[in-house]
């Protein structure tokens, strides 16, 4: 019974794949124009035939490079330059400007709260903070701050208000920052 209901199925596989086998197949024939045209046994209508052409390449066309320099044409432009720079005035007021910080600092004039203020040779400028994000529940300190370090001792003062947050001072070095408060009176 297995078996029938096998050939049942098998039978009419067997008949399409026949057919098939039996039908013509469509004849190619190449060219020399690079085309092909494909025509089938019993076409009653002329396929149209494709052509493959070759892309075109743009031109290109050169740059133009400038002719070069001489040296005295160099020699004025450098020199243009030279006249055309003028150093910030910062730099000859020996004032510190924010990214200046560390011990070369050392005895240089700041300006807090709009007062100048000299360095002792042994006090310097330990950071300058511009921005920061205080802790839960702390005040924001009035930015930006000068960390001035002499000794083992520490002061932060804002640099716009004068006040200062906060002051360490090791033992022994009581009084090391009286010449910034004295200043800022």
């Amino acid at each position: 019974m297995l078996k029938n209901k096998r050939l049942l199925f098998i039978i009419p596989v067997l008949i399409t794949l026949l057919a098939a086998c039996r039908a013509p197949l469509p004849t190619v024939s190449p060219s020399d124009s690079f085309s092909e045209t494909v025509v089938p046994s019993q076409a009653t209508t002329p396929t149209p035939t494709r052509t493959f052409l070759p892309t075109p390449t743009p031109v290109r066309t050169p740059t133009p490079t400038p002719p070069p320099l001489s040296w005295e044409q160099l020699q004025k432009m450098e020199e243009g330059l030279h006249k055309a720079y003028t150093p910030p005035a910062k730099l000859f007021e020996s004032e510190v400007n924010y990214s200046i910080q560390g011990p070369t600092t050392k005895g240089m004039t700041i300006t807090i709260a709009g007062k100048k203020v000299k360095l002792p040779d042994d006090a310097y400028i330990e950071y300058y903070v511009t921005e920061g994000i205080p802790s839960p529940g702390a005040r924001m300190p009035d930015l930006p701050l000068y960390v001035i370090a002499r000794g083992k001792s520490m002061i932060s003062v804002s640099r716009g208000s004068g006040k200062i947050d906060r002051e360490i001072v090791a033992l022994g070095e009581e009084g090391t920052f009286n010449f910034l408060k004295e200043a800022l009176k």
